[in-house]
């Protein structure tokens, strides 16, 4: 039998090869580990994806390797760096809290008094955030904002094995996308993708067809894929090449990161013991990577998952 800890439930189950689900991972949970059970967390994933640890790991990647990381955007920490008021002539910058999810708390800041107000709140509130480059020029689906979400399976850190999966989500924003100004800085709907937030909208399109790349406010990466290359927008075995190596390097970090090998994100902040061969060997984790592209096609990371949504929306026929 297998301890599986699900939601702080503790349940039994008869089985030799337990896949256990743990969240968030208890460090009492590595001990009941037997054989060849797996558990479906990585001991630190969860911290090293919030935010703030995030940022400052890819943060440094970037600056140890600009050309390679270039899909990272520039990122500040609250409330411990600095934004020259300069930043606001011609950008807008986005504000993201430190563990939040499904859109909630994400402010777009367009000047320095923005930017006070929420330094502010976070040192009142003893929380930090990060505030990235607001992309204003991003490539767009019929007149409308997208992401895509990948789903990433880290079979063990050691060693490092990784899968991508090859079908993915587009979530397209359910009103025309129009450059943040004062006047529309709070329309959520055309500036933030998160589904969650878009499944709201008056204008919210459902569809139970994974082949149409055309309609929808979530609609399969094939098929959204071959519709933009028919139209001429991008190249879909370019920018699968330009995902896959965005996603290696990436996790390469990720893991990095979670054996203490980089200086701005100390490992005991990400889980008390030291990394093991339990953890490296028999854990594995799902992850959600959220990447938008430029008009150029050249892709962004927006964050990474660690707990992405796998509920089904849609049952559909495969053949």
């Amino acid at each position: 039998k297998a301890l599986v800890q699900i939601r702080g439930q503790q349940r039994q189950l008869r089985s030799e090869r337990c896949y256990g689900a743990v969240i968030p991972p208890a460090q009492s949970a590595l001990h009941q580990i037997r054989g060849q059970q797996r558990l479906s967390r990585i001991p630190g994933m969860h911290e090293l994806c919030k935010k703030v640890n995030f940022s400052h790991l890819l943060n440094e990647c970037a600056r140890a390797w600009p050309k390679k990381f270039a899909f990272w955007p520039k990122t500040w920490v609250l409330p411990e760096d600095s934004i020259s008021s300069s930043k606001f002539r011609n950008e807008v910058l986005i504000f993201k809290p430190d563990d939040g999810t499904q859109g909630a708390g994400i402010h777009l800041i367009m000047s320095k008094n923005d930017l006070q107000r929420r330094v502010a709140q976070c040192q009142k509130a003893g929380v930090s955030g990060v505030v990235q480059e607001y992309l204003q020029d991003p490539l767009l689906l019929d007149g409308f904002k997208f992401d895509l979400r990948m789903y990433v399976l880290v079979l063990s850190l050691d060693p490092l094995r990784v899968f991508l999966c090859r079908e993915g989500l587009i979530r397209v924003c359910s009103e025309p996308y129009a450059p943040p100004c004062s006047q529309n800085r709070n329309r959520t709907y055309t500036h933030l993708t998160n589904f969650t937030l878009n499944k709201f909208a008056p204008n919210f399109e459902h569809t139970d067809d994974p082949t149409n790349g055309k309609f929808g406010s979530k609609r399969t990466l094939s098929a959204a894929f071959g519709y933009l290359e028919g139209e001429g927008l991008l190249s879909s075995s370019a920018v699968w090449d330009s995902l896959v190596d965005l996603v290696a390097d990436v996790t390469t970090a990720m893991a990095g990161g979670l054996k203490g090998g980089f200086k701005s994100v100390p490992s005991a902040s990400l889980w008390p013991t030291e990394i093991g061969s339990v953890e490296s060997k028999q854990c594995f984790h799902v992850l959600g990577f959220d990447v938008m592209f430029g008009k150029d096609g050249k892709p962004l990371l927006l964050e990474v998952n660690c707990n992405p949504s796998l509920s089904i929306d849609s049952v559909y026929p495969t053949e």
